[in-house]
């Protein structure tokens, strides 16, 4: 009796400590958060500046002080800002807009090049060399909001081609900048980036907080081929049809393991093209007010202070 009831503390206790810790590898308000956020990367770049893009912004609201930053050349862009009331700093990349020749040339410069200090680890050339482009200007940025908020989190997200690109950022920004910051990194519709020495490299700084999202047979998640010996990393919150609903599935990932076969890999045959562009229920690069043309952005970055709607430009062409 006296061994039962302890035992029945020590069950009581053990559950006292562990109440309100969740073993979910996704959580549904950061990724409706990072989906709109993918999404106002796709907007008319001047709507961005005062954060008034329509329903992307709006759902995200108070983020300030953004960096809007532009390569012409790949036609990347990517937006850093502070979220005051979350101590949070957002990079949010955009995936490829419509028809725009740079962003596929991008896409298919599919052949492996190594990745700096990580053995054997290649990348796919053409997400390398765009986000290559850009990195210095990220990294001006966040270490701006960093130095002046030292404790925020940082949070990169992306879709199609921009989650890509927040891979290497997310990476960067973790390995190279700010070890002691939370980094958390939710993609959506993303294609593979590296090898498998790439993907370790990936699981042994983000761990648990990398989380890819992927929709019923979006055929993007799929490419390379795994037969390149490209392979994902991240852990993956899979929706299992194209309703949208909460019918939802988590699948785990860790180093030196095949990838998950239980999620959107159980899809023999992948050829989900509106599964790519719909996710949650929008449309993610069409629900700006305004969309950004195709080929108008230029190269350099521009700060704004949205609290006191001074605007500040370097442009570096």
């Amino acid at each position: 009796m006296k061994a039962l009831k302890l035992a029945t503390l020590a069950i009581a206790a053990f559950v006292s400590l562990t109440q309100g810790i969740s073993t979910d590898i996704y959580d549904n308000v950061v990724g409706r958060k990072g989906l709109y956020y993918s999404a106002a990367a796709y907007c008319a770049y001047e709507t961005l500046t005062y954060w008034e893009c329509g329903i992307p912004c709006n759902q995200n609201p108070g983020l300030t002080n953004n960096y809007r930053i532009t390569n012409s050349a790949r036609n990347t862009f990517v937006f850093v800002g502070y979220d005051n009331d979350k101590n949070e700093v957002v990079v949010a990349f955009r995936g490829t807009n419509g028809a725009d020749l740079e962003n596929w040339i991008t896409n298919i410069k599919a052949e492996g090049t190594s990745y700096p200090g990580v053995p054997n680890a290649e990348v796919h050339l053409g997400f390398f060399q765009a986000f290559n482009d850009i990195n210095e200007l990220v990294r001006r940025a966040v270490t701006i909001h960093v130095n002046e908020h030292p404790t925020a989190k940082i949070f990169v997200t992306g879709h199609s081609l921009g989650g890509a690109l927040a891979v290497f950022a997310a990476a960067d920004i973790k390995n190279n900048l700010f070890k002691d910051n939370s980094v958390t990194l939710y993609t959506y519709g993303q294609p593979r980036v590296g090898n498998e020495a790439f993907s370790n490299f990936i699981f042994s700084i983000l761990d648990g907080s990398y989380v890819r999202v992927t929709h019923y047979d979006d055929t993007v998640a799929h490419v390379p081929p795994r037969i390149t010996g490209f392979k994902h990393a991240g852990n993956e919150l899979w929706f299992l049809n194209k309703a949208m609903d909460d019918n939802k599935k988590e699948c785990p990932n860790g180093a030196n393991q095949e990838e998950n076969g239980n999620c959107s890999n159980s899809f023999w045959l992948k050829t989900g093209i509106w599964s790519h562009i719909n996710y949650m229920g929008i449309e993610v690069s069409g629900i700006c007010d305004r969309r950004q043309p195709g080929g108008t952005l230029k190269s350099g970055e521009e700060i704004f202070d949205t609290e006191s709607y001074a605007e500040y430009a370097y442009i570096m062409e």
